[in-house]
């Protein structure tokens, strides 16, 4: 038994009211109407299918004049199947299709992170180091998008509440070629014994010890986030995670990881002094607990 019972155009599924929907036999003469139709108009072109409970999905629709493919079948049980994979070979033919909806990841400063294509899932790291794979849903209008099961989010306010509670993301199924760039705070923590705790480099440079710090924060890195950037983010009123961590200050380690390399920094009176490199991986085998795991939510 066939899966598709038949094809439909909408006129403008943006219309109020009763929706204009004719129904067709073959995908030949559905595309023809749906082309025949003004572009001015979110039309849209998609499926009937003949499972017991009827249902039918858009794979088609117009915005601002281009036909975007829309990938919604992959979501709902039943529909990614040979059939419909037939059809959208066909459909492709037809039709000059915009890419595949995506979704730009960027800093609050909206730089460009990376992108991934719609279904595809992030990986959420949180302040304690626990993860989190969570599948993301593009919207039309390339700027927002929804995580799992939560609402709609603007790409900017995700930044924004990831960078406020210390939490990174990245592809969950990355390429070798795909590079996301980090920076961590470790802190000396406010129950040590420390002596150099406030000291400059001058005067710390050989009491540091990587036990006697732990990590405070972990935040994405853009193209124009230097080290005294964030310095100044982390000292202002409405500073990241102020509940998990104090203000940025001199004995205060900064490690960016940034195309692929990573670099440790001390927070000194003025400036700031670059660590050997192996202060990174020590600094990482004797990380302590962290502040609360916090999750970005609408």
């Amino acid at each position: 038994m066939s899966y598709i019972d038949c094809f439909y155009v909408c006129e403008d599924i943006a219309h109020r009211g009763p929706l204009n929907i004719r129904k067709f036999d073959t995908l030949d003469t559905a595309v023809e109407v749906y082309k025949a139709l003004p572009s001015d108009a979110v039309k849209a072109l998609g499926v009937q299918n003949t499972a017991p409970l009827p249902g039918s999905l858009d794979f088609v629709q117009c915005h601002n004049g281009r036909d975007v493919f829309i990938q919604d079948y992959k979501h709902c049980s039943g529909w990614d199947n040979p059939e419909i994979t037939r059809m959208i070979r066909e459909l492709r033919n037809h039709l000059i299709l915009q890419e595949d909806r995506s979704i730009h990841f960027i800093t609050p400063e909206y730089d460009d992170l990376f992108t991934l294509p719609d279904g595809a899932k992030l990986l959420l790291q949180y302040p304690d180091g626990s993860t989190k794979t969570v599948p993301c849903k593009a919207c039309p209008d390339d700027h927002h998008f929804t995580l799992g099961n939560g609402g709609v989010l603007h790409i900017c306010q995700f930044a924004e509440l990831c960078r406020k509670n210390g939490i990174t993301y990245a592809p969950a199924h990355s390429l070798p070629e795909d590079v996301v760039n980090t920076y961590e705070i470790y802190q000396i923590a406010r129950s040590s014994p420390c002596e150099y705790v406030f000291l400059n480099y001058e005067h710390s440079k050989d009491l540091l010890n990587a036990a006697d710090y732990q990590l405070a924060y972990r935040g994405m890195l853009g193209s124009r986030l230097t080290l005294d950037n964030i310095f100044d983010l982390h000292n202002r009123p409405d500073r990241p995670l102020p509940a998990g961590m104090r203000s940025v200050s001199v004995s205060d380690i900064i490690i960016l990881h940034q195309n692929g390399k990573d670099s440790a920094h001390y927070v000194d009176s003025i400036g700031f002094a670059e660590l050997p490199d192996t202060f990174c991986s020590s600094l990482k085998s004797q990380l302590k607990s962290p502040p609360e795991k916090l999750f970005p939510e609408r």
